[in-house]
């Protein structure tokens, strides 16, 4: 009875010792991430031009967040402000996403000109919050690392300007196209002292 005891014992104990090494690891062994935002940098545009968001420059554990196996423990948001409009509650536009809605936003083209956002010439630019949750994170080639922070960070200014005016097309007609004419007006002006003869005779 003894003995059967002590085998009972040995047998939980393993199972214990079993179940503790595979939680533990995602318990504490884990380094926490650090996590940076990158708004991007944006060029002048005119209106009726598109903008391309662009997040890749935004970093965990020192990868880009482009580079990552999954972006499924992360959120982003985006914010459009215009430069005048002081204050973090004065943006035009926000754009939140989070898990899986993550990965297609991070580089996310948005349209400028009447009906949307960025619908009047000025100086605009882009804020952006990243956060990742407390949770452990794979990285490139393997490792992980723990989430749990959130970064914000804002673009330089950029200028939008008013749409490059249409060039209306040239009715002065080419030298070829004038060339063409001539038989045309030398037949009117044939038909013309015809007809003022005729008139002198009669």
């Amino acid at each position: 009875m003894v003995n059967f005891l002590r085998k009972k014992l040995a047998v939980v104990s393993l199972a214990a010792g079993f179940a503790a090494a595979i939680t533990a690891p995602s318990n504490a062994t884990y380094p926490q991430g650090t996590l940076t935002a990158d708004a991007g940098t944006y060029a002048p545009v005119s209106l009726g031009t598109s903008i391309t968001l662009n997040a890749c420059g935004s970093t965990f554990a020192g990868f880009s967040i482009c580079d990552l196996p999954s972006t499924n423990k992360f959120g982003i948001e985006w914010f459009i402000k215009r430069q005048e409009d002081a204050g973090w509650t004065n943006w035009l536009q926000q754009y939140t996403y989070h898990q899986g809605a993550v990965a297609p936003n991070l580089q996310k083209t948005i349209a400028t000109g009447a009906g949307t956002v960025i619908d009047i010439p000025g100086t605009y630019f882009i804020s952006l919050h990243v956060i990742s949750y407390g949770d452990v994170i794979a990285l490139p080639g393997g490792g992980y690392a723990r989430g749990g922070t959130s970064k914000w960070d804002d673009s330089l200014t950029f200028t939008v300007s008013n749409a490059a005016p249409v060039t209306p097309p040239s009715s002065v007609p080419e030298p070829l196209a004038a060339l063409l004419l001539l038989p045309g007006f030398a037949l009117i002006a044939r038909r013309e002292r015809k007809r003022r003869r005729q008139a002198a005779i009669a």
